[in-house]
């Protein structure tokens, strides 16, 4: 029987000469699903995570004469850089760590880079710096380069001891009055525990020694940055990056220093922390002497599909050797450093 009407099925139509209506007056239905199913090579059927972009291949040659001349285009690139309004002092109700020295939670935050010479021991102490400018509780930061660090002078006050003389004395620091009279500080407030100063070579900082500096570096201080350098691969890094909340991955503005640090996030998703790596910030430091301009826009296109966020770190003659007053910067790069700790605190909380 031939009826002149189409059926619906959910609202999907049906040709009637798909109906086969027999005898006991049951109805006999063929859905041809083709129509809904996800064909080989669809669009639904190919879909993946975006794809990163490339990293530059081109790299101008590093200068012999160290730092580069920032000349007015330089200038006025950076100074189109999207400015940012935000707090470095975020809210947060996370405690993984226990109560830091204000009631909050500490949070653990490692500064690394793939090779020496980037700046990561300056962008550990801009960071710093900015982080207790801002008031945001007590800043502690950790040397834990495997050999002579600097990060202690990268501040004008000395310290009585260094960082692994206070892991042998932890047991036997019991305020925060205690610590400060080992530790090195800034004007801004931030507290130092640098490495050996002396001359002899020293072993690296062993991961059980580190965790004993962390320990109470965290019971006084909101914030404990750590001073990793190059030394990825230490113990005392391992031992950091297990407790950390966020990461600051330094980078230069080469190519090839960008590739670098991008083989870091390939590392880190390959040894289980994937999760850190999304909780990672890129500080693209322009001032090592191989940085091309031209090239970081795309290096930075890069990182951003990689990483929670890149800032630009400028040149600025305050940030060369020696102690940093964070008063002294222009106020550009405080603005600068100021963004850096406001992204560090959201990525860590």
């Amino acid at each position: 029987m031939t009826h002149e009407r189409q059926y619906e099925l959910d609202d999907v139509a049906v040709p009637a000469d798909s109906i086969e209506l027999v005898h006991t007056m049951s109805t006999s239905i063929d859905v041809v699903a083709s129509a809904l199913a996800l064909a080989p090579g669809s669009e639904l059927d190919t879909m993946q995570d975006p794809p990163i972009p490339a990293l530059p291949t081109a790299s101008r040659p590093r200068s012999r004469y160290g730092r580069r001349y920032r000349g007015p285009e330089e200038r006025r690139a950076h100074r189109r850089r999207p400015r940012r309004s935000r707090d470095p002092r975020q809210p947060d109700n996370r405690d993984a760590h226990g109560a830091g020295a204000d009631g909050g939670p500490v949070r653990f935050v490692p500064v690394v880079s793939r090779q020496g010479g980037v700046g990561a021991t300056t962008v550990t102490a801009l960071l710093g710096m900015a982080l207790a400018d801002a008031h945001s509780g007590p800043v502690i930061a950790v040397d834990a380069h495997p050999e002579r660090g600097t990060l202690g002078d990268r501040v004008a006050a000395a310290a009585s001891a260094n960082v692994r003389e206070i892991a042998r004395r932890a047991s036997r620091i019991r305020s925060a009055a205690d610590l400060s009279e080992l530790a090195a500080h800034d004007a801004t407030g931030l507290t130092v525990l640098p490495s050996d100063a002396g001359t002899a070579p020293s072993r690296p900082l062993t991961a059980h020694a580190y965790d004993a500096v962390a320990d109470v570096a965290g019971r006084f201080s909101s914030v404990v940055l750590t001073d990793g350098a190059s030394g990825l691969l230490e113990p005392a890094m391992h031992a950091a990056l297990k407790r950390a909340d966020g990461l600051v991955l330094v980078s230069g503005g080469s190519a090839d220093e960008a590739r670098l640090a991008s083989e870091t996030v390939d590392w880190l998703h390959a040894h289980g922390l994937g999760a850190l790596a999304g909780r990672t910030v890129v500080a693209l430091n322009t001032a090592t002497p191989g940085t091309d301009l031209k090239l970081l826009p795309q290096i930075e296109t890069h990182f951003r599909a990689r990483v929670r966020d890149v800032v630009r770190i400028p040149y600025d003659e305050e940030l060369s050797p020696g102690p940093i007053r964070f008063g002294a910067l222009r106020p550009f790069t405080r603005e600068t450093a100021r963004d850096l700790a406001a992204s560090v605190m959201e990525a860590a909380a």
